[in-house]
């Protein structure tokens, strides 16, 4: 009785030295994770009252990008477009850190976005009929409002991939254009797809 009391002690002291060292390697990885995630050195926090420079400044080149809306000539209102530097803006109704807006009247509207960073991004709008600010949905999610993607990527199901709608911008003027849908007299969703 003596030695199967041990033995359980033996087997319990080695089943959590074996947690630990599972739990040692797992900590390993997500520090090592954390540390590839970082994208450059940590910058010193600029002085209480600063004004941050714009990135032209700092050494990194940007660029302008004129997007050309277009779409049916009876809609009216501002158009939304951001162009989104990850997922959660992706999906999201803002804020944006690269934002503009137009007025769309006989069906066009011209967005400029101004200083952003030479790289891919992807670029969606909408035309906010009601004025919110926002993008109106309906049933089960779906936009109330026209919308438009980068490239015409067509939703399915939901927005289309990041990728699908990912618009270069080089140094200097850009240019792209794109075509609003929506449930409205005139353009369908369905005719996206």
């Amino acid at each position: 009785m003596v030695l199967r009391a041990a033995e359980g002690t033996y087997a319990a002291d080695m089943w959590s030295g074996r947690v630990a060292s599972i739990l040692a390697a797992l900590l390993l990885i997500a520090g090592a994770a954390l540390l590839t995630a970082c994208r450059g050195p940590i910058a010193e926090p600029p002085p209480r009252g600063a004004v941050p420079a714009p990135d032209a400044e700092i050494g990194r080149a940007v660029g302008t990008l004129l997007v050309e809306v277009h779409g049916d000539p009876t809609w009216q209102g501002l158009v939304r477009g951001a162009l989104c530097g990850d997922r959660a803006e992706w999906l999201g109704d803002g804020p944006y850190g690269h934002g503009a807006s137009g007025e769309y009247r006989d069906g066009r509207a011209l967005l400029r976005f101004e200083q952003v960073p030479v790289g891919a991004w992807p670029l969606k709008v909408h035309l906010d009929l009601d004025g919110d600010g926002r993008l109106a949905r309906g049933r089960f999610g779906m936009p109330a409002e026209p919308i438009g993607f980068g490239n015409d990527a067509p939703p399915r199901f939901g927005p289309p991939s990041m990728a699908a709608a990912t618009i270069a911008i080089e140094a200097g003027e850009n240019r792209t254009s794109v075509r609003l849908i929506g449930e409205a007299p005139g353009v369908s969703i369905l005719d996206a797809q």
